[in-house]
Protein backbone atom coordinates (compact mmCIF):
# COMPACT_ATOMS: atom_id res chain seq x y z
CA UNK A 1 0.00 0.00 0.00
CA UNK A 2 2.82 2.31 1.14
CA UNK A 3 4.77 1.77 -2.72
CA UNK A 4 1.17 2.18 -4.34
CA UNK A 5 0.77 5.30 -2.44
CA UNK A 6 4.47 6.38 -3.33
CA UNK A 7 4.12 5.63 -6.87
CA UNK A 8 0.70 7.95 -6.93
CA UNK A 9 2.30 10.76 -5.15
CA UNK A 10 5.18 10.30 -7.85
CA UNK A 11 2.83 10.47 -10.51
CA UNK A 12 0.78 13.10 -9.38
CA UNK A 13 3.53 16.05 -8.01
CA UNK A 14 6.46 14.59 -9.94
CA UNK A 15 8.50 14.15 -6.47
CA UNK A 16 8.01 11.28 -4.69
CA UNK A 17 9.09 10.62 -0.67
CA UNK A 18 11.56 7.92 0.11
CA UNK A 19 10.45 7.22 3.25
CA UNK A 20 7.38 5.74 1.59
CA UNK A 21 9.37 3.16 0.44
CA UNK A 22 11.55 2.86 3.09
CA UNK A 23 8.98 2.32 5.66
CA UNK A 24 7.20 -0.92 4.67
CA UNK A 25 10.13 -3.55 5.42
CA UNK A 26 10.98 -1.23 8.44
CA UNK A 27 6.73 -2.49 9.54
CA UNK A 28 7.17 -5.96 8.87
CA UNK A 29 8.39 -6.73 12.29
CA UNK A 30 4.68 -5.21 13.51
CA UNK A 31 3.25 -7.18 11.49
CA UNK A 32 4.92 -10.51 12.04
CA UNK A 33 5.44 -10.28 16.13
CA UNK A 34 2.15 -9.50 17.31
CA UNK A 35 0.44 -12.11 15.47
CA UNK A 36 2.31 -15.22 17.21
CA UNK A 37 -0.34 -15.15 19.63
CA UNK A 38 -3.30 -15.95 17.47
CA UNK A 39 -1.41 -17.92 15.04
CA UNK A 40 -1.05 -20.13 18.20
CA UNK A 41 -4.47 -20.25 18.99
CA UNK A 42 -5.23 -21.38 15.71
CA UNK A 43 -2.46 -23.39 15.33
CA UNK A 44 -1.22 -22.16 11.96
CA UNK A 45 2.18 -22.31 13.61
CA UNK A 46 4.73 -23.96 11.14
CA UNK A 47 3.70 -28.16 12.80
CA UNK A 48 5.19 -31.64 12.49
CA UNK A 49 2.04 -33.49 12.96
CA UNK A 50 2.95 -36.95 12.36
CA UNK A 51 2.99 -37.66 16.18
CA UNK A 52 -0.52 -36.65 16.32
CA UNK A 53 -1.91 -39.89 14.63
CA UNK A 54 0.61 -42.41 16.09
CA UNK A 55 -0.64 -41.02 19.78
CA UNK A 56 -4.08 -41.79 21.78
CA UNK A 57 -6.31 -38.48 22.33
CA UNK A 58 -4.86 -38.51 25.67
CA UNK A 59 -1.44 -38.13 24.61
CA UNK A 60 -2.42 -35.49 22.54
CA UNK A 61 -3.49 -33.53 25.16
CA UNK A 62 -0.59 -34.13 26.89
CA UNK A 63 1.59 -33.26 23.69
CA UNK A 64 -0.82 -30.37 23.20
CA UNK A 65 0.09 -29.19 26.83
CA UNK A 66 3.62 -29.79 27.19
CA UNK A 67 3.71 -27.70 23.34
CA UNK A 68 1.95 -24.33 24.99
CA UNK A 69 3.63 -24.72 28.22
CA UNK A 70 6.99 -24.79 26.45
CA UNK A 71 5.84 -22.24 23.84
CA UNK A 72 5.18 -20.47 27.10
CA UNK A 73 8.46 -20.76 28.57
CA UNK A 74 10.07 -19.80 25.44
CA UNK A 75 7.87 -16.53 24.70
CA UNK A 76 8.95 -15.24 28.46
CA UNK A 77 12.26 -15.61 27.43
CA UNK A 78 12.21 -13.85 24.20
CA UNK A 79 10.06 -11.24 25.99
CA UNK A 80 12.86 -10.65 28.36
CA UNK A 81 15.55 -10.22 25.72
CA UNK A 82 13.23 -8.03 23.60
CA UNK A 83 12.84 -5.62 26.52
CA UNK A 84 16.69 -5.73 27.11
CA UNK A 85 17.39 -4.54 23.50
CA UNK A 86 14.46 -2.16 23.61
CA UNK A 87 16.48 -0.33 26.30
CA UNK A 88 19.68 -1.07 24.80
CA UNK A 89 18.49 1.22 21.49
CA UNK A 90 16.26 3.70 23.85
CA UNK A 91 18.92 4.67 25.84
CA UNK A 92 21.63 4.58 22.37
CA UNK A 93 19.17 6.99 21.09
CA UNK A 94 20.02 5.87 17.55
CA UNK A 95 17.53 6.93 14.50
CA UNK A 96 16.73 4.77 11.38
CA UNK A 97 18.48 6.74 8.39
CA UNK A 98 14.75 7.80 6.60
CA UNK A 99 13.60 10.92 5.07
CA UNK A 100 11.75 11.10 8.60
CA UNK A 101 13.40 10.77 12.41
CA UNK A 102 12.47 7.04 13.32
CA UNK A 103 13.90 5.82 16.57
CA UNK A 104 15.39 2.15 16.17
CA UNK A 105 13.66 1.21 19.61
CA UNK A 106 10.27 1.61 17.93
CA UNK A 107 11.26 -1.53 15.83
CA UNK A 108 12.76 -3.13 19.00
CA UNK A 109 9.50 -2.76 20.50
CA UNK A 110 7.42 -5.41 18.59
CA UNK A 111 9.88 -8.09 20.08
CA UNK A 112 8.81 -7.95 23.58
CA UNK A 113 5.04 -6.74 22.41
CA UNK A 114 4.35 -9.61 20.32
CA UNK A 115 5.85 -12.27 22.63
CA UNK A 116 3.98 -11.20 25.63
CA UNK A 117 1.22 -11.45 23.59
CA UNK A 118 2.32 -15.10 22.64
CA UNK A 119 2.67 -16.19 26.64
CA UNK A 120 -0.75 -15.03 26.83
CA UNK A 121 -2.48 -17.08 23.97
CA UNK A 122 0.01 -20.16 25.24
CA UNK A 123 -1.26 -19.71 28.95
CA UNK A 124 -4.54 -19.91 27.94
CA UNK A 125 -4.49 -22.42 25.81
CA UNK A 126 -2.44 -24.69 28.50
CA UNK A 127 -5.32 -23.94 30.79
CA UNK A 128 -7.81 -24.62 28.63
CA UNK A 129 -6.23 -28.09 27.51
CA UNK A 130 -5.45 -28.64 31.45
CA UNK A 131 -9.05 -27.81 31.96
CA UNK A 132 -10.55 -29.68 29.47
CA UNK A 133 -8.79 -32.91 30.68
CA UNK A 134 -10.06 -32.10 34.20
CA UNK A 135 -14.13 -31.88 33.25
CA UNK A 136 -13.70 -34.69 31.37
CA UNK A 137 -12.95 -36.58 34.54
CA UNK A 138 -15.73 -34.77 36.22
CA UNK A 139 -17.99 -36.17 34.15
CA UNK A 140 -16.66 -39.34 33.98
CA UNK A 141 -17.28 -39.19 37.71
CA UNK A 142 -21.02 -37.72 37.61
CA UNK A 143 -21.75 -40.32 35.37
CA UNK A 144 -20.60 -43.02 37.78
CA UNK A 145 -22.22 -41.40 40.39
CA UNK A 146 -25.80 -41.23 38.93
CA UNK A 147 -25.28 -44.79 37.81
CA UNK A 148 -25.15 -45.31 41.72
CA UNK A 149 -28.13 -43.18 42.56
CA UNK A 150 -30.10 -44.60 40.38
CA UNK A 151 -29.38 -48.37 40.88
CA UNK A 152 -29.81 -47.47 44.30
CA UNK A 153 -32.73 -45.96 44.03
CA UNK A 154 -34.16 -48.65 41.90
CA UNK A 155 -33.07 -51.30 44.29
CA UNK A 156 -34.78 -49.43 47.40
CA UNK A 157 -38.60 -50.17 48.92
CA UNK A 158 -41.05 -47.57 48.59
CA UNK A 159 -41.04 -46.85 52.40
CA UNK A 160 -37.21 -45.79 52.18
CA UNK A 161 -37.82 -43.97 48.91
CA UNK A 162 -39.44 -41.56 50.49
CA UNK A 163 -37.11 -40.83 53.35
CA UNK A 164 -34.01 -41.31 50.58
CA UNK A 165 -35.64 -39.46 47.53
CA UNK A 166 -35.04 -35.72 48.86
CA UNK A 167 -31.39 -36.97 49.84
CA UNK A 168 -30.84 -38.23 46.42
CA UNK A 169 -32.54 -35.27 44.98
CA UNK A 170 -30.05 -32.68 46.41
CA UNK A 171 -27.14 -35.01 45.75
CA UNK A 172 -27.86 -35.04 41.97
CA UNK A 173 -28.56 -31.35 41.58
CA UNK A 174 -25.70 -30.63 43.32
CA UNK A 175 -23.57 -33.04 41.04
CA UNK A 176 -25.29 -31.59 37.89
CA UNK A 177 -24.74 -27.75 39.06
CA UNK A 178 -21.49 -28.09 39.62
CA UNK A 179 -20.68 -29.63 36.27
CA UNK A 180 -22.68 -26.71 34.62
CA UNK A 181 -20.57 -24.46 36.48
CA UNK A 182 -17.50 -25.93 35.60
CA UNK A 183 -18.70 -26.58 31.75
CA UNK A 184 -19.74 -22.81 31.75
CA UNK A 185 -16.31 -21.99 33.19
CA UNK A 186 -14.61 -23.69 29.97
CA UNK A 187 -16.68 -21.94 27.60
CA UNK A 188 -15.73 -18.68 28.86
CA UNK A 189 -12.27 -19.21 28.90
CA UNK A 190 -12.77 -20.14 25.38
Amino acid sequence: MALTLSAITRYISGTGYDWLIELPPVLVCWLVFPLLGPLLREGNHIQVDFLASLTSSRQAKFLKLLMNLTALIASLVFFKAGVEATFLYFNLGQMMELEIDIPIWWMYLSFPVGFIILALFAHREALQTSLSRFIECFQDLHEKQLAIVQAHHKNSTWRNRISRDYFHKILFWLIQHSYFIMREKTVQIK
